[in-house]
């Protein structure tokens, strides 16, 4: 069995990070995989370790090439390239592997060629895509047209699991327990950290105008993991960005902060990577409803709403007592979420779907 594992490009979200960590894993137990991307893709922010395929618009493999393609003429390139790419090197008993719409599209048919194919839905991805313009409404029916027609989904929360027979488990992100781990407390300002990014639904302003309605002591600090952030109407408060290149100056940033608030609104009760991080770094969380954070080890809202983050910040600066209890449950909460349990899971699903 051959893993061919289809990616739009080497991006820096959390959908990225996960594909390479399971295929950089399976590879390392001996599976045959590898990651077929378009052949402008950039360079990885994830490293990977498993074979590399480049293909080219007519489905050929070839060497790397980059170019600087955006917007609508990138997005077909790749959908081109993956799609006749993965036409050309699926063969029977091989798996493709696809998370996002686009490369889930892109490998129908495989089945046909006697292949399997699993989608690892990690997201409801028709709420990136909000609003009724024809790009919003013209990718909300391609979302449709993948979660329809995928033969096997691994979902990553219990939440998306009902109601669809083709939904054959649950897989959580991981995370690398060797990079993302405490250290002892350092003397320093109280420091408020989030991650800052530009979608309005991730929450960046609602986590600023928190901190600016919070009780905070005259010396503190605002720190931000800047992946996109729009931070000109906040120069009021002390914020200090810094833009982590790698997983470990991101988990070196965590450490840095002692709060970590989060505002998104979106899917709520699905897996969020900055709850995830901030409960194996030992920082104090607050955050709506994301797993793997809960009542027992992070402060929650109802609402991602300054004013509810504002006074969560608060209550837990009120009860240092309450914060050290929900830090040792925040550590014991990731602890089987690391990243060699979680591939040979999924490769346990995907053996399954295999075998059907």
């Amino acid at each position: 069995m051959r893993i061919l594992i289809p990616m739009l490009d080497f991006g820096a979200s959390g959908g990225y990070r996960v594909l390479a960590e399971l295929g950089n894993r399976w590879h390392a137990a001996g599976v045959d995989c590898a990651f077929v991307v378009p052949w402008f893709a950039g360079d990885a922010r994830f490293p990977v370790s498993a074979p590399v395929l480049y293909v080219d618009s007519r489905g050929r493999t070839r060497s790397r090439d980059t170019r600087d393609l955006s917007g609508i003429r990138r997005v077909v390139l790749a959908q081109l390239a993956l799609t006749r790419g993965i036409r050309r090197l699926v063969e029977p008993s091989d798996v493709v592997f696809s998370n996002h719409f686009l490369t889930t599209i892109a490998a129908f048919g495989s089945e046909k060629r006697g292949a399997a194919h699993v989608r690892l839905m990690q997201a409801e991805e028709a709420e990136y895509y909000p609003g009724g313009s024809l790009k919003a409404r013209m990718f909300r029916a391609l979302v449709r047209r993948a979660d329809e027609r995928a033969p096997y989904v691994i979902v990553n929360s219990p939440e998306f699991l009902v109601g669809d027979e083709r939904r054959i488990g649950v897989l959580p992100p991981g995370i690398d327990l060797t990079l993302f781990h405490p250290d002892e407390p350092a003397a320093r300002p109280l420091t408020i950290g989030t991650v800052g990014r530009s979608e309005p639904w991730k929450g960046t302003h609602r986590v600023l105008q928190s901190v600016r309605q919070a009780s905070l002591p005259g010396e503190y600090v605002l720190s931000v993991a800047d992946f996109g952030a729009e931070l000109a109407e906040f120069g009021d408060l002390p914020i200090r960005t810094t833009t982590p290149r790698s997983d470990a100056e991101l988990a070196d940033w965590y450490r840095s902060v002692d709060f970590v608030v989060v505002g998104g609104s979106g899917q709520p009760g699905a897996y969020h990577y900055p709850c995830l991080e901030a409960l194996a770094t030992g920082a104090t969380l607050v955050t709506p409803w994301y797993r793997p954070a809960d009542a027992a080890n992070a402060w929650l809202v109802e609402e991602p709403e300054p004013a509810q983050l504002a006074a969560a910040i608060d209550a837990a600066l009120a009860h240092p007592e309450e914060r050290a209890s929900k830090r040792a449950a925040g550590l014991a909460a990731v602890k089987d979420l690391d990243w060699d349990h979680l591939a040979a899971s999924a490769m346990e699903m995907i053996r399954r779907a295999a075998e059907h």
